[in-house]
């Protein structure tokens, strides 16, 4: 026996087609009256197969009591989105559900009764519960129902009801009447001149009582045609309702085919853009795993094994080495006994190389950031893989290792006399000579430093205590370094402001975008950066008056893919300023990372709160060789 489907836990909507009518508008009472439920059947995808839904719309069958208790106007079916409220709701001698509607004097309410007076919002639906049904072939008759709130929409379903459709005038109703008679009539006048049939044949078999044999045979052929005639039919009604079903099967199996799609490519997209933020970070191709459909894990693990195979035995021995001497430290923290002589060391600290430092990092956070593909011990560099913890790995920040200790220049072309000098020559014409102008960029190391206590409880109670320094030492550098950096953008920033006081819209974005494409820098390589109170704006304000239902903030926010209108990638950053966001390309920040890092251990500061202070030492600079390339659009006081 095929198992029933349970339809009455389910809260079900259907929408209608809606046609305006002058007269069903009140202006003045702000009501509404419409049609929203009729006997049109409705397509219903249920357990893998489709069904035609058809409400039985009759006083009996449809409970009106909850939309005639002050039911709810909805608009989409969100509650959040209350409109107005029903007035009144019945069902017609037509079988067509009616209700008079009343829309709020709320902004929000008013514009939507301006959309339906305006003739733009002309669909309705309605919620209902299905408390009783019952299923003849692909039919699913719903004969007690109980619609709970209706709703202004924009798809319709249902085409035979409306604002003001099908709103029958009394002669329309006495007519339909009076056609329902006559088809009354001419069904008994039919039965009884069936009747009449009847009585005549029977009166010729009371005359003729007697049958003859070839009488009987011919009525058996007869009657065996009859039963053959009924087989072929019954058998033809099977073939079409086979066939039926299978091009509904085949709707949506291509409806699936196509979802499927859609989320393949959504998905092939995200990994197009994991890829190309780690190759970045790494500074490595990324088309060939791109176009060769290899995915994220399998891309890192490359990486890292061709990062493996430039490490050099001794620089493996040293970094061997090195991997001691925070845990080394720590423990001479708790027992001076512990021999700390082997470690290198001058007037500042202790030496901790790059390599050890990149061992210390994170390789289990998200890879949307790069940071999944750190599994690798660097030698000389622990910047980029510590950028790749933090937003500043999706910023594509330029990093420059192996200065040592000295101060270093950069020459920066700074303008062309004509970015567009080059054309065609006539033989023997004499080419044009352009002047270019040049400047330097200076960098030279800076001390970049910072420190975490550590209590004695703690450095007894945990057997990885020196890993518990070092990880927490290089979260304190990256967020150091992503506030740094932004600072420093900010301040040598092209300055930009809204064109109205307190009001930020897609014209004022468009006009900073605008801006950075007069200066040469392409949208294809920006990044837009904003704090997390802006971010929490834009996606509260409509983009191109809402046409296409999006916000100047769109995204996924479980995959960290956001987009400002739709064309440039969407960061946060706490350390970025309210009311601003940085749009441009980020390429042109450099860090130039000089000598190695030492850290000092300071037991006598705190000693009387059983405290040791860890302190790391580095030489830094950051410099923005082209300020033009960012633009700091801020919203006008």
């Amino acid at each position: 026996m095929k198992k029933k489907m349970n339809l009455m836990k389910n809260q079900m909507k259907r929408e209608i087609n809606l046609a305006k009518i002058s007269n069903s508008i009140d202006l003045e009472s702000r009501t509404v009256q419409i049609s929203f439920m009729s006997e049109a059947p409705v397509k219903r995808f249920i357990d893998g197969n489709m069904y035609d839904e058809v409400l039985i719309t009759t006083p009996q069958t449809v409970d009106l009591s909850r939309l005639n208790n002050g039911a709810a106007l909805l608009f989409n079916h969100n509650l959040d989105d209350l409109i107005g409220v029903v007035e009144r709701a019945w069902i017609d001698e037509d079988r067509v559900g009616r209700a008079v509607v009343r829309f709020s004097n709320t902004k929000y309410s008013d514009d939507k009764f301006k959309q339906v007076i305006e003739g733009v919002l002309t669909h309705i639906s309605v919620g209902y519960n299905i408390d009783n049904y019952y299923q003849e072939g692909n039919t699913l008759y719903v004969d007690k129902l109980t619609p709970f709130e209706l709703s202004f929409v924009s798809v319709p379903a249902d085409v035979n009801a409306g604002v003001g459709r099908s709103l029958n005038t009394n002669e329309e109703m006495k007519e339909n009447k009076m056609n329902e008679q006559e088809h009354s009539d001419d069904i008994e006048l039919r039965a009884e001149e069936t009747d009449a049939e009847e009585v005549e044949v029977e009166a010729e078999e009371e005359v003729k009582p007697e049958d003859s044999g070839t009488e009987t045979e011919t009525e058996t052929e007869e009657d065996s045609e009859e039963e053959d005639e009924v087989e072929a039919e019954r058998q033809l009604q099977e073939v079409r309702k086979a066939i039926k079903l299978a091009k509904r099967n085949q709707v949506a199996q291509e409806a699936l085919n196509k979802a499927q799609a859609e989320l393949d490519q959504i998905n092939d997209s995200a990994r197009r853009r994991e890829i190309e933020s780690i190759a970045k970070v790494f500074n490595v191709d990324s088309a060939e795993a791109i176009n060769n459909k290899v995915s994220v894990d399998e891309f890192k693990r490359s990486i890292d094994a061709k990062k493996e195979k430039t490490i050099t035995p001794k620089e493996n021995k040293e970094m061997t080495k090195q991997t001691r001497t925070i845990d080394v430290l720590a423990a001479n923290a708790l027992n001076p006994a512990v021999d700390i002589s082997g470690l290198k060391t001058n007037g500042r600290g202790f030496e901790v190389t790059s390599a050890e430092l990149a061992q210390g990092l994170r390789a289990s956070t998200t890879t949307t950031t790069a940071a999944g593909a750190i599994e690798t011990n660097y030698s000389d560099d622990f910047i980029r893989p510590l950028l790749a913890e933090s937003i500043l790995g999706r910023l594509n920040v330029e990093v420059l290792t192996g200065m040592g200790n000295r101060e270093f220049t950069i020459p920066r072309l700074t303008s062309l006399d004509s970015t567009s000098s080059f054309r065609f020559y006539a033989e023997g014409e004499e080419i044009e000579t352009t002047a270019a102008h040049f400047d330097q960029v200076v960098l030279k190391p800076r001390i970049f430093a910072g420190e975490i206590p550590v209590t004695k409880s703690l450095q007894l109670s945990s057997p990885n205590i020196g890993t518990y320094i070092q990880r927490a030492l290089l979260e304190n550098v990256g967020h150091s370094l992503e506030k740094a950096i932004i600072a420093e953008v900010e301040d040598t920033a092209t300055k930009m402001t809204t064109a109205a006081s307190g009001v930020l819209d897609e014209a004022d974005i468009e006009s900073a975008i605008q801006k950075l494409l007069e200066s040469n820098i392409r949208t294809k390589d920006s990044v837009a950066v904003c704090s997390p109170s802006m971010y929490a704006r834009l996606r509260q304000t409509a983009f191109l008056s809402n046409i296409a239902g999006v916000a100047l903030a769109q995204g996924m926010r479980f995959s960290d893919s956001q987009w400002l209108c739709e064309e440039i990638p969407l960061i946060v950053s706490n350390f970025v300023a309210d009311g601003t966001i940085l749009m441009g390309n980020f390429s042109f920040v450099t860090i130039a990372q000089f000598e190695s890092q030492y850290l000092d251990v300071d037991t006598t500061t705190l000693r009387n709160r059983l405290t040791t202070i860890y302190r790391l030492v580095a030489a830094l600079d950051v410099v923005q060789k082209h300020p033009e390339s960012v633009i700091q659009l801020s919203v006008k006081a």
